[in-house]
C-alpha cells in the first residue's frame, strides 16, 4: 500500500500494472484503507485505490476535515491530480456518503466518475438528519456506540484506543454533514447494494438513494449482515468487472 502524494489516497496496485480503469474504495465508519488490501486479488485490470480517513496513522501533514463534504472535496482534488484513469467509486456504510460527495465534487469539476456504488448505507438525506453530539461524548460513550453499530474493537488496549479515536473522528464528520435543500443527482451509473440481514441500515434506505441519482438505480442484494463485504469480495468484484471491466 503506497500513499499517493500528500493526501489521504493510497494505491494497492504495483507500478506499471495499472488497468484502464481505477476504483476508489471507501471504508466504513471506524474502518481503514488497509481493510481493502485483499481486494486487489479480485480486481485484476483495475487500479485499486483506497482512502484513509482522519485520525489514522500514516496521514502526516493532513489536517482533519471539518465534515464529510470537506473530506470528499480533498479526495476529489487528489483524484484530479493523481488519477488520470476513468474512476469507479465504491463506498461501504459511511464510505458511501464520502463516495457520493466525492463523486459530486468530481462531477462539478467536469471529471465525473464512471460509476458509483453505495453498499449497506443510509442515503445522504438520512445522514443529514443524524445529530449525535459527538464532541460531548466520553470515550465510554463512543465505545458503547461502537457496540450498538456492530463495530468490532480490538482486544489490545493500544489498538482499541487508536480505533476509538478514528471512530470519533468519523462520527464528527457525520455530525457536521448537511446535504442541502436541493437534490444533487449524479450523472454516472448508480448502484445500491443491500445486505439482506443488515441490523444497522434499514432496507428502506436503498430506495432513498434515488434522489441522488439521475438514472434509475441498479440494485443488488447480498446475504449477510452489515459487514457482509468481507465475505462477499468475489461477488462484488464480479459486479464491478461486469460493469466496468
Amino acid at each position: 500500500m503506497k500513499r499517493i502524494g500528500s493526501g489521504a489516497l493510497y494505491d494497492f496496485t504495483p507500478p506499471r500494472t495499472y488497468g484502464d480503469t481505477a476504483i476508489l474504495l471507501l471504508p466504513a465508519l471506524g474502518g481503514n484503507a488497509i481493510d481493502y488490501a485483499t481486494w486487489i486479488r479480485h480486481l485484476d485490470g483495475f487500479r485499486v485505490l483506497a482512502a484513509q480517513y482522519p485520525g489514522r496513522e500514516g496521514l502526516d501533514g493532513v489536517s482533519p476535515a471539518s465534515g464529510a463534504r470537506d473530506l470528499a472535496a480533498e479526495l476529489a482534488d487528489q483524484v484530479r491530480l493523481h488519477v488520470p484513469e476513468p474512476l469507479v467509486i465504491f463506498g461501504h456504510s459511511m464510505g458511501a456518503l464520502i463516495g457520493y460527495e466525492t463523486a459530486w465534487r468530481l462531477q462539478e469539476m467536469a471529471q465525473p466518475a464512471l460509476g458509483f456504488y453505495a453498499s449497506a448505507a443510509l442515503s445522504p438525506t438520512e445522514y443529514s438528519d443524524i445529530h449525535l453530539g459527538v464532541d460531548g461524548k466520553s470515550a465510554a460513550d463512543i465505545e458503547n456506540l461502537a457496540g450498538d453499530l456492530g463495530i468490532p474493537l480490538p482486544q489490545a488496549d493500544s489498538m482499541r484506543q487508536k480505533m476509538l479515536l478514528g471512530l470519533r473522528q468519523d462520527l464528527s464528520l457525520v455530525d457536521a454533514y448537511h446535504y442541502g435543500h436541493e437534490a444533487r443527482p449524479l450523472t454516472c451509473s448508480f448502484t445500491v447494494i443491500t445486505a439482506l440481514s443488515d441490523q444497522v441500515i434499514p432496507l428502506s434506505s436503498a430506495e432513498k438513494w434515488a434522489q441522488a441519482a439521475s438514472h434509475p438505480l441498479v440494485r443488488h442484494e447480498m446475504p449477510g449482515g452489515h459487514g457482509y463485504i468481507f465475505q462477499a469480495i468475489a461477488p462484488i468484484a464480479r459486479i464491478l468487472r461486469a460493469a466496468h471491466g
